[in-house]
C-alpha cells in the first residue's frame, strides 16, 4: 500500500446536505470586501447519509505529500472503498482566499452559537443588528451611547462599512463581552474567522468543528468527488489536492474508475 490515512476527526451530519467551500466565504465578507464571484464557488451535496462521519488525509507514504481529504460515513470502512467504482465528479470548490477547505453540515455552516470565543477581533458584525440589540447589552448607558454613536457614524459613510470585533472591543474595553455576539450567525463573519483561526492554531493540517471538518489545502479550485450507494445516497466525499481546474470542461458528474486511480 502506497498511501496511509491520517485520522483528523469525526463529526455528525443531521440535515442530509453537506457544503464544501472556502471557509473564508460568508455573505458579510463578500459584500464588504467585494469578493469576486469566482471565489465563492462551492459544492452542495444533497442526499448525504445522516450520521457520524470520519475524516482523513490521504498521504503518500513515500513522500508524505497530502493527496487530499477523505470524509467517510462511519458505517463504511476505508478498505471497502479502495476499489470502489461508483465515484462521481462533483466539480470544483474554491479555496483560494484561505488556502483551506471546509466540509460541513449545511445546518451548522455560519452557526456562531458554537464558536469558541464570544467575539473575534477580525470578524465583521452587522451594525444595524448591534443598534437593535444594544439595549440588551450589560453595559453602562455611556458605553451603549458611545457604541451607538460610533456605529451610526461609520455606517453613515458613503461606502458600506460595518464594525469589526476590534472596533467593538475598543469601546467595551476590559468589560465582560456580551454573549449575544455569538447569536449573530449570518449577520457577522465570526463563524468564518473562528473556523480559520482553529485551523491555523492546530498542530495538524486539519481539525474537527461543529458539524464538519476543516483542512488546509492548496489555493485555487479543488476537484470534489462523491461515493454513492445503490440508492444514490452519498456516503463518502473526496477532495483532491492534486488535480487542478485548468480544464473547466471536466466539471460536472462523471464516473471515475476506482478510488486508487483517482489518487
Amino acid at each position: 500500500m502506497r498511501n496511509r490515512y491520517a485520522y483528523i476527526g469525526h463529526f455528525e451530519i443531521t440535515s442530509g446536505v453537506i457544503d464544501i467551500a472556502d471557509p473564508y466565504i460568508n455573505s458579510m465578507t463578500v459584500a464588504l470586501e467585494r469578493i469576486p464571484y469566482a471565489n465563492e464557488k462551492m459544492i452542495k451535496v444533497r442526499r448525504a447519509l445522516s450520521g457520524m462521519y470520519e475524516a482523513y488525509h490521504v498521504i503518500d507514504m513515500r513522500t508524505d505529500e497530502i493527496y487530499g481529504l477523505l470524509v467517510l460515513h462511519c458505517s463504511y470502512d476505508i478498505a471497502e472503498i479502495s476499489k470502489e467504482k461508483h465515484i462521481c465528479g462533483l466539480g470544483y470548490a474554491s479555496s483560494g482566499l484561505s488556502n483551506a477547505i471546509v466540509v460541513v453540515d449545511e445546518r451548522f455552516r455560519f452557526d456562531t452559537t458554537y464558536c469558541y470565543n464570544p467575539i473575534e477581533l477580525e470578524a465583521y458584525y452587522d451594525g444595524n443588528l448591534i443598534l437593535k440589540e444594544v439595549s440588551k447589552m450589560p453595559y453602562e448607558e455611556c458605553i451603549k451611547n458611545e457604541l451607538k454613536e460610533w456605529i451610526n457614524n461609520i455606517m453613515g459613510q458613503e461606502d458600506l462599512i460595518h464594525p469589526t470585533g476590534t472596533d467593538i472591543m475598543k469601546i467595551i474595553g476590559d468589560r465582560p463581552i456580551w454573549n449575544g455576539f455569538m447569536e449573530f450567525k449570518l449577520n457577522s463573519s465570526q463563524w468564518s474567522v473562528d473556523v480559520i483561526n482553529r485551523l491555523r492554531n492546530c498542530y495538524t493540517n486539519g481539525i474537527g468543528i461543529k458539524g464538519g471538518i476543516v483542512s488546509t489545502s492548496p489555493g485555487g479550485y479543488l476537484s470534489c468527488h462523491s461515493f454513492n450507494n445503490h440508492r444514490g445516497d452519498t456516503y463518502a466525499l473526496y477532495i483532491s489536492f492534486q488535480q487542478s481546474a485548468d480544464d473547466k470542461n471536466n466539471t460536472g458528474t462523471k464516473s471515475m474508475p476506482t478510488f486508487e486511480e483517482l489518487l
